[in-house]
Order: C-alpha cells, then sequence, then structure tokens
C-alpha cells in the first residue's frame, strides 16, 4: 500500500478504532506506538479523509429490534416521501430510509421496541389500508450489525481497495444480546456518541447541557459497564442527517450503494463468503431471511457483482437485489425522544399515530384547506 503506515499498523489501527474508538491512549498502549502517533494518524487518515467516527449501539439491549421494510407510497403521496419518511422518524422508529431504484419505492428501517413489533407492523398495515402506502414488505431481525472498516484491504493515502476475491473463511454468527437496564441519560449520551464519537466529553456535556461528572458516571457505569456500546463505525460511505442544519449531508459518491434480502436459511459457509467482503456496511439476520447491505467501489462494480453472482447461485430463487439512491438516504440516531422517562419505558401508541397520519394525508390531498 502506498501509506505511510506501515501495513500491519494499519489493520492494528483500525480494528482498534472500532473496538475502543478514539481512546488514543488505549490504542498506544495496545500497539505500542507513541500516542502522538496515534493522534496523528487519527487526524490525517481518518478525520482528513471525512471518514467520522460513530458509536455503534448494541440496540438489542435496549430493547430495540431491527424492522426493514420495502414500501411504496400511494401515487399522490410520492412527492411527499421523504418529509413522511422524516416525520415517521420523530413519531415511530424510523432510523433510516433510503431511495430503491429505478422502482421509486423505499427501504425503511426501523428500531422498534420488542413488545410493541406486532402493534408496528400492525400500523404500517393500517397506513397501507388508508392508502398512504400501496405496498409494504416486512422483514424483523433477530440481530443487526455494522460490519467493522477492513482497513487491510485500503489505502489510506489513495482511496482504493484492493482484495483478492478469496474468502477469508473465519465467519463467527454474532450472538443475540439480551435486554439491559439503562434510562434517559444513557440514552441521550448515546445519542451524541452515535452522532459523532470523536468529540470530548466536555463537549459532550456542554452540548447537553449536563454536568460532567454526571455524564462520566453514566458512561462508567451503565453503558460501558453494560456494553451498551459495542463497537465503533468508521463511516467510510453514504449520508447522515445534521440535526442542526436539518438537511442530509453527502459525500462525493465513489460507491454503489447495494442491499440484497435473502429470504431462505443459509449455510455457515455462505455467510461466511458474504461476510468477509470487504464492502459489506451492514448485515440483519433472522431463522430464515436476511439482508445484507453493500457498498461497491465503482471501480471494481463488475467484479463485485460476479463475486455475489458466483455465492449466491445454490439459494438464486431466494434472492432479492435492490439498487439504493445514495442521494436519496437519510439516516438518524437512536430514537431518545420516544422514550418517557417518567415511566422509564419506550412509548408507543399507534390509535393516536394512526389519527396523525389521517391528518397528514387530508393536509397533502387538499392544501388549501389545511
Amino acid at each position: 500500500m502506498g501509506s505511510d503506515l506501515p501495513g500491519e499498523a494499519i489493520a492494528s489501527f483500525v480494528r482498534l478504532l472500532y473496538e475502543v474508538g478514539p481512546n488514543f491512549s488505549e490504542i498506544s498502549r495496545r500497539i505500542n506506538v507513541p500516542k502522538e502517533t496515534i493522534r496523528y494518524w487519527y487526524h490525517k487518515k481518518i478525520l482528513a479523509h471525512g471518514f467520522g467516527v460513530y458509536a455503534s449501539i448494541d440496540m438489542e439491549k435496549l430493547g430495540l429490534k431491527r424492522v426493514a421494510m420495502i414500501v411504496d407510497f400511494g401515487k399522490e403521496y410520492r412527492h411527499h416521501a421523504q418529509a413522511i419518511l422524516i416525520a415517521m422518524n420523530q413519531l415511530c422508529y424510523v432510523t433510516y430510509f433510503e431511495r430503491i431504484m429505478p422502482e421509486d419505492t423505499y427501504l425503511v428501517h426501523s428500531s422498534v421496541p420488542e413488545q410493541y413489533l406486532q402493534s408496528y407492523l400492525g400500523l404500517f398495515t393500517q397506513l397501507k389500508e388508508i392508502g398512504l402506502f400501496s405496498s409494504v414488505e416486512s422483514y424483523v431481525f433477530d440481530t443487526f450489525r455494522t460490519m467493522p472498516m477492513k482497513g487491510e484491504f485500503y489505502d489510506f493515502d489513495t482511496g482504493r481497495w484492493f482484495y483478492d476475491w478469496k474468502a477469508l473463511d473465519n465467519f463467527q454468527l454474532p450472538t443475540i444480546s439480551k435486554k439491559e437496564d439503562f434510562d434517559y441519560t444513557d440514552l441521550l449520551i448515546i445519542k451524541e456518541l452515535q452522532k459523532d464519537a470523536s468529540r470530548s466529553f466536555s463537549v459532550i456535556a456542554k452540548e447537553l447541557t449536563m454536568n460532567y461528572r454526571t455524564l462520566n458516571w453514566h458512561y462508567t457505569n451503565h453503558i460501558m459497564k453494560r456494553q451498551l456500546v459495542k463497537g465503533y463505525i468508521l463511516r467510510w460511505m453514504g449520508t447522515s442527517y445534521d440535526y442542526k442544519a436539518e438537511k442530509a449531508l453527502q459525500r462525493a459518491h465513489r460507491y454503489f450503494n447495494v442491499s440484497v434480502f435473502i429470504k431462505k436459511p443459509l449455510s455457515a459457509s455462505l455467510l461466511s463468503r458474504i461476510n468477509e467482503l470487504p464492502f459489506l456496511w451492514s448485515e440483519g439476520l433472522a431463522q430464515n431471511y436476511y439482508e445484507f447491505d453493500f457498498f461497491f467501489p465503482v471501480d471494481v462494480i463488475n467484479e463485485c457483482f460476479q463475486y455475489l453472482t458466483d455465492v449466491l447461485i445454490p439459494v438464486k430463487e431466494a434472492v432479492k437485489v435492490l439498487i439504493l439512491d445514495q442521494t436519496n438516504a437519510l439516516s438518524f440516531s437512536i430514537p431518545y425522544h420516544l422514550y418517557d422517562p417518567d415511566r422509564r419505558r419506550w412509548s408507543f401508541q399507534p390509535e393516536i399515530l394512526l389519527e396523525r397520519f389521517r391528518e397528514l394525508q387530508i393536509k397533502i390531498s387538499h392544501p388549501a384547506n389545511s
């Protein structure tokens, strides 16, 4: 590679960023490199290339399950699709969406309290019945995770990937976490770490108007002790949402975003071959279906699809491939605003939500009367 980091140090550095985040002292201790050098690497190779660092949250420990839906809006509401989905982030647990091309449908992800799963799915069925959606296809995952960046295949100077297209065969099936205790303060801190984990605690405390000692106590005794944060993400592509500016932030797109749904149980060897591609961004796993989200570098799209074709031939009848539009995508932090701190539980009122969406329909259909 053309980087000024020694080859093995690159991989170690990136793996530790995933594990402990921008904790320069801990990374320095583990790989025996001066802290000043680690700090330099972090700023030159990570931040200078637009790679933000974000906390990866164990949603299952917060009592949340990942739900993916492929939805088509009713014809009358397609021009308002993104505004409606942003409203759904505020009202009903939507954490990510992206437009599917060329169908002009949407892939929508939600992090839903487990106790409300059936009611949540029922709400979307009702939204289809009243015409907001013309179709809804739902998937509930047992576990969902964002994959660590495989820095050993990436040149941090040229921004190019190098991969020999051989399966590494060291896949390990992720475990399903059990719910842990947490409170609203924990969620506020987690939300900030999920938005940008590179900031100091003093900056986050100021952002939350929270006492620094209170923040540090919750982080140490709740978030880390209970492993509510399970790692850190290097977002080497994609879009995010700027909450202050209230707009999407997009990088120049050098990646081709593809989501693959497989509606059939998979063998461990097949899962391994999918999982070891360095371009795998996230995966949702259930007993009988799966979702894999890839960001393929545009210069190796053909090789990527050839690899996937060879891998998925045994289950090709159960495969659905979605081509996604990054310019029409938003991701959000955890739905902390839907947690009731007084009752210490997540809130969900489908009857009230259905009525609010009925009112929204009237405003869209009859704007002059709204």
